[in-house]
């Protein structure tokens, strides 16, 4: 009965099958489902590893033509039935189906991780649905960081992770560090957005060894990557216009050109202008009990920013790269008072400028060798004013100057595909010079080696430094 009905089932199909089913060494049977005959071996014993005993056995042999056309035959016609029969149910589109559970299961990958110091980036995209117009304001959105904003919109802002200071934060653009040897603060406040490309804030020592040796020195790092021209569908210019406008006075246009020179050369030019007066409203009350209030307007909280840049880029191969870079920026701003008993006028001023031309070189010769070097000059200039100083003069105003010139290189040397070794050395001059009265005008000269190296694995990364 068994070998009938697998001879029924392969029957049934479309294509020609032999099947052959072994039980003895010399006995066999066999289905031929084109000459439609079945042979059918009834055992008499069976041995206890499966095997017929042909010895013992006696075979009864029929054929079974008729019989198996009838069944094959009987199968067509209930299958085209029930074919037909589904193609005129129709689906019930009001009725609520339920669909059970689906649970998709994988391997949980650990390569984001994979760093010794936190790392938050945000790219362009990110950038732009914040909704903010400066660097400050995007750094508020890093986790465990400290955005300092001293007075008003015009205010200094600065940078500081793990309460340690924002002196102890480097800030970099386009990987070269940003110094101010008269306070050792940076103020992020003056970097608009709509030159950036990624913004990334490092807690610790980056896991990145092919840097400057200032960034080892460093107990964070936030580092702002500028916009690298692209050009789509063969074009030689690219030209970008915004312009924009808030309450208090804001106006912010802003415009970037972009020029391809030829296959190996690029030229980028950014500006903006930026301008609010500041007097939002508040409410100023009177009295322990504050029975009595007042609406107020802030008072000398204007600001104007005017920043401009110009970039020129050399790719030369695949390996071979070259950047050049000069910036200008300068502000003005008030400087408001705290309301101190009813109090609240002020007129002191702070005047910025700012000018940097900064250089990069970067070769790769082969896989094991890599090498780069950046040079800077960095000059910025301060002037603070009170007009209502009480002192013999009547006013008071300092003026600060400071210069920086600045030189590293590094080489980075891969071993294996595992381990790799750096060794970066940075040299800076910074002088520093003012208005005051027996001012000490400093000369500082620095010099810092940082060789490090670095050995990772699938679930391993050992970074070491020695500075």
């Amino acid at each position: 009965i068994a070998f009938e009905e697998k001879a029924l089932s392969l029957m049934s199909r479309n294509y020609s099958i032999r099947h052959f089913i072994h039980h003895s060494d010399s006995e066999k049977v066999s289905y031929d489902n084109k000459l439609c005959q079945v042979y059918l071996v009834c055992p008499a014993e069976v041995t206890s590893s499966g095997h017929f005993n042909s010895k013992k056995t006696k075979m009864n042999i029929f054929r079974l033509p008729k019989l198996l056309h009838a069944c094959v035959t009987f199968c067509c016609c209930q299958g085209l039935t029930v074919s037909l029969f589904a193609q005129q149910q129709k689906v019930d589109t009001a009725r609520i189906y339920s669909i059970p559970e689906v649970t998709v299961a994988e391997a949980y990958h650990t390569r984001e991780v994979r760093a010794m110091a936190p790392t938050q980036v945000f790219s362009k995209e990110e950038l732009k649905s914040l909704n903010v117009l400066q660097v400050s304001d995007a750094v508020k959105h890093f986790a465990g960081v400290t955005v300092k904003d001293y007075g008003g919109i015009g205010g200094l802002k600065t940078v500081s992770l793990r309460s340690l200071g924002a002196e102890h934060t480097a800030v970099g653009y386009d990987g070269i560090t940003i110094s101010d040897c008269q306070t050792g603060q940076i103020d992020i406040g003056r970097f608009s957005l709509d030159n950036v490309d990624r913004l990334s804030l490092s807690n610790g020592q980056s896991d990145n060894i092919f840097q400057p040796a200032r960034f080892f020195a460093s107990a964070g790092i936030l580092n702002i990557q500028t916009l690298t021209p692209q050009f789509k569908d063969n074009r030689r210019t690219n030209l970008s216009a915004s312009f924009k406008t808030g309450s208090w006075g804001l106006v912010n246009p802003s415009l970037l050109i972009e020029q391809k020179l030829n296959r190996k050369w690029v030229l980028s030019a950014n500006g903006e202008w930026m301008s609010a007066d500041g007097h939002y409203p508040f409410t100023l009350h009177y009295g322990e009990n504050n029975d009595l209030s007042s609406r107020e307007k802030r008072k000398n909280t204007e600001v104007k920013n005017l920043r401009a840049e110009a970039g020129l880029f050399g790719n030369f191969s695949d390996t071979e790269q070259w950047r050049l870079k000069a910036y200008y920026y300068q502000s003005s701003r008030g400087l408001p008072n705290a309301t101190t008993y009813y109090y609240d006028y002020s007129s002191q001023h702070l005047w910025d400028k700012n000018v940097f031309v900064q250089s990069q070189y970067k070769k790769e010769f082969n896989r094991q060798w890599v090498f780069q070097t950046s040079a800077k000059w960095n000059w910025s200039y301060q002037r603070y004013l009170d007009p209502d100083y009480k002192g013999s003069e009547g006013k008071t105003e300092n003026s600060y100057y400071q210069q920086e010139y600045y030189l590293s290189a590094s080489a980075l040397y891969r071993v294996l595909s595992n381990l790799s070794f750096s060794l970066s050395t940075d040299g800076s001059i910074n002088r520093l010079n003012a208005n005051l009265k027996d001012f000490a005008y400093p000369t500082r000269y620095s010099w810092l080696t940082a060789f490090r190296s670095e050995e990772h694995t699938s679930e391993l990364q050992s970074p070491r430094t020695i500075s």
